[in-house]
């Protein structure tokens, strides 16, 4: 059964776009994994300018770098297998979900030689520390879209 998920434009009213970072470390006293400034510091590996951008690019690493597996599930009472197509499509919806509200996903994805850890960052442009277009129409603009 599909879950429902409500999808909103207030990412849009707040002015966010966001940026994206892929950490593949596993050490736990790395400042990008405990810091959001030490993140947004950083030049981020994505700028995403709406909602289904957020989505593609966690879904494109996901599949590229999820070592599948599978979990129990308590709310379904049942052992779920994670990255199959229903997995993938739920996690699709909930990511959508979450990004058009205009807040950040921090994810980690468990691959066959440790964990990846993605982080997406909601800024505003008042609040971005780097130089780049958040207009799609831009075509003047650095890192407009998706990187």
């Amino acid at each position: 059964m599909a879950s429902r998920v409500v999808i909103s434009d207030a990412w849009y009213w707040a002015g966010v776009h966001w940026h994206g970072y892929v950490i593949a470390r596993a050490d736990g006293a790395c400042p990008l994994l405990r810091c959001r400034f030490a993140r947004l510091a950083r030049v981020p590996d994505a700028v995403l300018v709406d909602p289904v951008a957020v989505a593609d690019w966690i879904e494109h690493h996901t599949r590229t770098y999820l070592h599948p597996r599978q979990t129990w599930a308590p709310a379904e009472q049942r052992w779920v297998r994670c990255g199959d197509t229903e997995d993938l499509a739920r996690s699709r919806r909930m990511h959508l979900a979450i990004a058009s509200r205009g807040d950040s996903l921090y994810l980690d994805i468990p691959t066959a030689t440790g964990v990846l850890f993605l982080f997406v960052e909601a800024v505003t442009d008042a609040h971005c520390l780097h130089p780049h277009t958040t207009d799609p129409d831009d075509e003047d603009g650095a890192a407009a879209g998706t990187a």
